[in-house]
Parts: C-alpha cells; sequence; structure tokens
C-alpha cells in the first residue's frame, strides 16, 4: 500500500526480530568504523542521532535482494523527507543514518544528509556529507549537491565561492533549478534584490509550481515596490502551499497598499490562524520529543497536520505512532480517515479494516467505512456501515445525516429517515447540511414544496455551496438526482 511502513514490509517478508537487530548491530559497527576511515577522528556521529529501538525493527535481516536493500532505503529516504517537511531534523537523520546502515555508498542518502545538516545550522557536517555524495557520485549526478554546497556557503555569509559553485552548475545545466534558486537567495541576502528577482523568474520559469520560488520572488519584488507583482507572487505561493503562514502575512501587506482592505483582513486572518497552529505544531514536537512513546501526542500532531493540508506529515506521525503500538485501533483509525482525505482508498481500506480488527464497536469505524464505500460509489455497502455506526452510537451526528440521506436515496424506511433528519437539524439547527438532509428526505417523500423551503433555507445559510445550489434544481423539476 503507499506509504507503508518498513515494520509492514518486514512482516511481509517473515523476517525474525531478533535476526533484524542482530543484522543492523552488525552493519551499524561496519558503517561505524567505514566513516572513522572517510573523515579520520572528527566522527560525524557525535550529533545527538539515536538509532532508537523503533528504528532498529524496521531493519529487515536474512536473505535480503539487491532489491530489498533498495526499496528499503527509498523507504527511509522518503521517511527522512517527510520528517524534515514536518521540522522534525533528528528523526529526519535517525531515518538517513538508518538508510546508510543498509547501503554506506549511497550519494543521495549523503546529499540528504548534508541537506538535513544545513537545516540543523550545522555546516561544517553538512559540507562534509555534501561533498562526500558529490565524490560517490557520478558527473551530473552530483548537481544538486554541488548546488546545495554554494548554498551552505551563502549561509557563512562566503557569497562570492557560493556564486562560483552556482556558475559551476550552470555552466554544465542553465536549466537546473537549485543553482538559480540558490543565487537568488544569495543575491536576496547581499539586498541585490533586482539581481535575486531575475534568479527567481528563471527559477519559476524552471519549475512554476515551487512555492518558494514564487515567495522570494514575491519578497523581491516588495522591496522593489512592485506591490501588484509581490500580490500575484504571494497568491501563487498561498495557491501552491496554503499553510505558508508568511506569505498570508505579506499578501495581506500587499492588499493593504493596493487598498483592498477587505482583503487584506482575510489574508491576516489567515496569517493568525496558521500562526496558532504553527505554535500547537510546535507544542506537539516539543511534547514527543519529551516523551517519545507518547501515542496520544502522534495523533495530536497528525490531526494538525492533516488541518493543515499537509496529509503525507501526517501519515508519517501516525506511521511512527504505528511502530511503537501496532494494535492501536485509534492510530490506525485515524491513519484512514488522513488516507481517504488524500483519495488513497486502497490504502484507507487496510488501515480501517485493521482498525475493525482491533475494535469492532467503534462507531467512528464503521462511520470512515461508510465514507470509503461512498467514495468507492458502493452505497448498499455505505448504508449498511453507516446503519451500524448509528446502532453503536445514536449520537453520531456523521452517521446519523449520511444513514437519512441513503435511506431517502434508496426510498427505503423513509420515517426512520425523517426521524435522523429532523434530529439532526435540532442538534445543528445553523448547520446548512442539516436543513439540506432533511430537504432531500422530505423531497423522496413526496412533500416538494416543504423541501424547497428547506433547501432554500440552507442555501441562506451557506449561499456558495453548489451542491445545495443543484439540490435546488432537482426539488424544483429541473434535474435528476446525481447520487
Amino acid at each position: 500500500m503507499p506509504g507503508r511502513s518498513l515494520a509492514g514490509l518486514v512482516r511481509e517478508e517473515g523476517v525474525a526480530w531478533k535476526a533484524a537487530i542482530g543484522l543492523m548491530l552488525l552493519a551499524a559497527a561496519v558503517f561505524m568504523l567505514g566513516w572513522k576511515f572517510l573523515w579520520g577522528d572528527d566522527p560525524i556521529f557525535e550529533i545527538d542521532v539515536d538509532v532508537d529501538r523503533a528504528e532498529t525493527q524496521r531493519l529487515a535481516s536474512g536473505d535480503l535482494s539487491q532489491d530489498d536493500v533498495r526499496k528499503m532505503v527509498l523507504q527511509f529516504q522518503l521517511e527522512a523527507k517527510s520528517r524534515l517537511d514536518s521540522g522534525n531534523t533528528a528523526a529526519a537523520l535517525n531515518s538517513l543514518v538508518a538508510a546508510l546502515v543498509l547501503d554506506p555508498d549511497n550519494p543521495i542518502v549523503f546529499h540528504a544528509l548534508g541537506v538535513v545538516y544545513s537545516h540543523r545550522n550545522e555546516f561544517g557536517l553538512a559540507e562534509r556529507a555534501l561533498r562526500h555524495a558529490i565524490r560517490l557520485g557520478p558527473e551530473g549526478a552530483g548537481f544538486n549537491s554541488l548546488a546545495h554546497l554554494g548554498w551552505i556557503y551563502a549561509n557563512r555569509g562566503e557569497y562570492e565561492a557560493a556564486e562560483r559553485q552556482f556558475a559551476l552548475v550552470m555552466q554544465k545545466d542553465p536549466q537546473h533549478f537549485f543553482a538559480n534558486y540558490y543565487l537568488g537567495m544569495c543575491k536576496l541576502l547581499q539586498g541585490q534584490y533586482a539581481a535575486a528577482r531575475d534568479s527567481f523568474e528563471r527559477s519559476i520559469s524552471i519549475d512554476p509550481q515551487h512555492p518558494g520560488a514564487n515567495y522570494e520572488l514575491g519578497l523581491c519584488l516588495e522591496e522593489l515596490g512592485d506591490f501588484e507583482g509581490a500580490r500575484e507572487a504571494f497568491e501563487r505561493t498561498v495557491a501552491l502551499r496554503p499553510e505558508h503562514r508568511h506569505a498570508h502575512f505579506h499578501l495581506s501587506r500587499m492588499l493593504s497598499f493596493l487598498g483592498d482592505e477587505d482583503g487584506a483582513l482575510r489574508a491576516s486572518a489567515k496569517y493568525d490562524q496558521l500562526n496558532s497552529i504553527q505554535q500547537a505544531l510546535g507544542q506537539a514536537q516539543e511534547a514527543i520529543q519529551k516523551d517519545p512513546e507518547d501515542l496520544q501526542g502522534y495523533v495530536n500532531l497528525a490531526a494538525l497536520y492533516a488541518q493543515i493540508g499537509r496529509p503525507a506529515e501526517a501519515i508519517q506521525t501516525l506511521q511512527d505512532a504505528s511502530i511503537l503500538d501496532p494494535d492501536n485501533a485509534l492510530i490506525h483509525l485515524f491513519m484512514g480517515r488522513v488516507l481517504l482525505e488524500s483519495r488513497q482508498l486502497q490504502a484507507a481500506k487496510q488501515e480501517l479494516d485493521r482498525a475493525l480488527e482491533l475494535d469492532a464497536d467503534s462507531s467512528v469505524v464503521w462511520e470512515e467505512l461508510g465514507k470509503y464505500h461512498v467514495l468507492r460509489e458502493n452505497r448498499r455497502e455505505a448504508l449498511r456501515s453507516y446503519r451500524r455506526a448509528y446502532e453503536l452510537d445514536p449520537n453520531n451526528l456523521v452517521a446519523v445525516n449520511n444513514l437519512a440521506w441513503l435511506l431517502a436515496e434508496f426510498g427505503e424506511e423513509l420515517d426512520l429517515a425523517l426521524e435522523l433528519s429532523e434530529r439532526l437539524l435540532e442538534a445543528q439547527p445553523q448547520s446548512g447540511v442539516s436543513y439540506d438532509t432533511l430537504a432531500w428526505v422530505q423531497f423522496k417523500r413526496g412533500d416538494r414544496q416543504n423541501a424547497l423551503e428547506l433547501v432554500e433555507k440552507a442555501l441562506q445559510l451557506e449561499p456558495g455551496n453548489a451542491t445545495f445550489r443543484e439540490h435546488q434544481r432537482q426539488i424544483r423539476g429541473d434535474g435528476t438526482s446525481t447520487m
């Protein structure tokens, strides 16, 4: 399944844990000796990197093929990227160290190690890792490492050395994104805004979907007094990465300068919201670092990632929690929910089935299974799932709503559907969904006039809801059901 843990791969291969731990300890010892040979008496492992129990359990042993090792190393790389994106650099280092235990001469992993060290502002270690990546990789494969090495120099204030690195890469590959992007960052650090703007524009011509290049271009245009251009750049940034709080902040400034006070207020409110979530993220990450076995902490952190539209980080966080407690139904439930929201339906079904095995009487698990079946357009199974969720918890309003809706769709038990939808409206009198569901039930019961009044009330509460508008059209007799 997409994003599966290596623990799952190990279980599939039927590898014993004791042998796995033994292999890792042996490989780690060999790797440490090899590292000392490479770096002399300045071991890189003096930083706080702990290949802990969770990582150890995820290493397989036995007769591993080269393909097995390649898959596991790739999985560790992807895991490291996700952990880095979530700001957990210590966990990202753990993943990369585990990858190097399996493949000590992998230039891509050494490059990633350099990137992580640079994020930790450990530029000496970053430079060493990047140089080693360049030595290991074939010509051309090290261009990313050369460009990132230039960025290390720029961070140390060695701007001339940095620009020589970028020029070296662009001499071979003028369309190299990171060489152009980091050159722009280098110019920006020196206050050379026009030159930085030119570099970022070249970067965007190479990769228009890169939020960082669009954001940095906006900063340059703001400094140069091109507020309209800056507004466009910041709007592109938040479209590409909605959780980019600083882009919302600068967008608010630009809109205010351009006289759009309503837009400025909306962008400022979004910045405040994201700033609050960012603080909560920091607190959740800190809590996990203090207690790495706090399962609820992992769930809380994953929920925050999902809230700001970062499902990959949410999934990785839940996978980390699952390693600590593979039989925790709540973790599998939340994993299934995030995967459903990401439309990874097969993977979601596997997680939800596992949650159901562990807790067959969970109304919420049955509710999520109902969502799965709706997305699969298997409405009979969805009806069965929502009915079971409602039986287990009559106060589960999602189950109440969707059971009423599906009963109406099938034209079955319409009295029960009416009872459910009326209860829903009583519980949520300010919800457009409540009015819409009751409208649809009344429509299926043949009370078109009452249904029309109810759906119009739903539209008063949520004027922009396209679904309500479509239902209004159907109730008027202008179309047929889209279900």
